[in-house]
């Protein structure tokens, strides 16, 4: 009887470590990014500047970070590339890092879509339109 009780609490134990393996397996999947991105620097010292100073608050340094974000965003439209403002996101929180891949990755969308959108339009390199019949 005691043999039956040691195998059906190994079994037990067996089950419960292969069901938490699998949920933090599950848990722990990074989202994959879109696009290949170039990084920010001069937008990365700026941000960094305002953090670490001292003199400013925490509601001024969170207004810093999302001056930021947007300022990431409008470089990359200017510039047509994609800029990486990981920097900005937790990377260790599970939503805040799938709020970054979403972001990234519609970015990058509407990145290739604007590299496109010329040739969707059927506009010829001059700058001229071209119809076709």
């Amino acid at each position: 009887m005691s043999q039956i009780s040691c195998v059906i609490q190994r079994f037990s134990f067996f089950l419960l470590l292969s069901f938490s393996l699998t949920y933090t397996l599950i848990a722990c999947e990074q989202t994959k990014l879109a696009g290949k991105v170039t990084f920010p620097e001069k937008e990365y010292k700026e941000w960094q500047i305002t953090q670490f100073n001292p003199d400013l608050n925490a509601e001024e340094k969170i207004k810093s970070t999302i001056n930021t974000f947007f300022i990431a965003k409008y470089e990359s439209w200017v510039k047509g590339i994609l800029f990486d403002f990981d920097f900005l996101f937790d990377q260790t929180d599970v939503q805040a890092h799938e709020d970054y891949a979403y972001e990234r990755g519609l970015m990058h969308y509407l990145l290739e879509g604007w590299k496109l959108i010329d040739d969707l339009l059927g506009i010829s390199p001059g700058g001229i339109i071209t119809y076709y019949p």
